[in-house]
């Protein structure tokens, strides 16, 4: 079986697709995948090494531009996922939104599976997205879909790409189990700020003091566009690596930590590939959809039934907020608490 397999990105979904591949491709080690995404994701998948081939478009001049433009790359694209990916017997394109459908739209004679196709069961928002994406991969076949222990599938896939890559420097210096992770940054994506789900940067600065004062080497990573958080520590003793690792080294970075802490975001999810302690922080997101549950040495902090709208996120959009109580009532002194408990 050949499959051509439609992900993008961010870098939560590429994760937690990569999981559910891994495990699946365990399982029918036959299977041949051809991974259509993005250009900023390539290297990132390509690192994993699940997928038989990688094509990467570029979605930025897809998504932005004049009308006229995007819709000429938009064919380009297409022309060149035909080109590479024609004699594939399965298109999976692993999106609600159907308009993702027309990046195969010239493979016409292929069949297409996506998850709002009445063969399938649409996906179900409040269940982990690694077994959603599971049961999609397992719809392209002919057997039927077995259980998956998403925490045990998360460790696997984890261990087994981290022991294949190591980075080329320590780019912290620091060594091994010395440090705490903050990732103040994120939860954005090329179409959207999804601000809603950050903790209050000013949380994570009350928490960064709070450490440094029990003599904790504190050190705050993110990407590129995470730069505007440096200003909130300034005149703090923090190891600052914002914007100057790859995905591929900040991977190591939180594997090599001593703790993280992280809202849900993309490098929470690549915290996730690793064994070391984490506190993921909840709030408009529902956190069995997005956090392993059952990871050693996790804590997933969500409110719940105290803040009640709560999460809100549906799948695609969140409730008109404009003030996150949800994660701005999750305490300094209760990421505390966590922190003692497991470090």
């Amino acid at each position: 079986m050949k499959i051509t397999l439609v992900k993008l990105g961010g870098i939560g979904d590429i994760v937690q697709l990569a999981i559910a591949l891994f495990a699946f491709k365990k399982k029918f080690p036959a299977v041949k995948v051809s991974w259509i995404t993005s250009q900023s994701n390539a290297a990132l998948i390509e690192a994993f090494g699940i997928a038989d081939q990688v094509i990467a478009i570029d979605d930025k001049k897809i998504f932005f531009g004049n009308p006229l433009n995007r819709v000429i790359h938009l064919f380009l694209a297409a022309l060149k996922i035909t080109k590479l990916s024609y004699s594939n017997q399965k298109i999976v394109t692993a999106y609600v939104d159907w308009r993702y459908r027309l990046l195969t739209a010239c493979m016409f004679w292929i069949p297409s599976i996506d998850f709002p196709q009445k063969q399938f069961n649409p996906m179900v928002q409040s269940r982990n997205r690694i077994y959603e994406y599971w049961r999609l991969l397992h719809s392209s076949n002919a057997y039927p879909e077995t259980d998956l222990n998403v925490a045990k599938a998360t460790l696997d896939f984890g261990h087994s790409f981290i022991s294949e890559y190591e980075p080329l420097q320590n780019l912290s210096g620091l060594d091994k189990n010395t440090y705490v992770v903050l990732v103040p940054g994120g939860a954005k994506n090329i179409l959207r700020d999804d601000g809603l789900r950050r903790w209050p940067i000013s949380h994570y600065v009350e928490l960064a003091k709070k450490l440094i004062e029990q003599n904790e080497t504190v050190l705050i990573a993110g990407g590129p566009e995470d730069q505007w958080v440096r200003d909130d520590f300034m005149g703090l003793p923090v190891v600052d690596l914002v914007g100057k690792t790859s995905l591929l080294e900040l991977i190591h970075l939180l594997n090599d930590s001593k703790l993280t802490v992280v809202h849900d975001t993309g490098p929470m999810h690549l915290a996730c590939l690793t064994q070391a302690p984490m506190i993921a922080l909840f709030g408009p997101t529902p956190m069995n959809a997005f956090l392993p549950l059952g990871r050693t040495r996790t804590v997933g902090i969500q409110l719940g039934n105290q803040v009640a709208c709560s999460p809100c996120y549906d799948g695609k959009n969140y409730a008109d907020c404009h003030d996150a109580v949800c994660m701005k009532s999750i305490s300094v002194d209760s990421v505390m608490q966590s922190i003692r408990e497991l470090i």
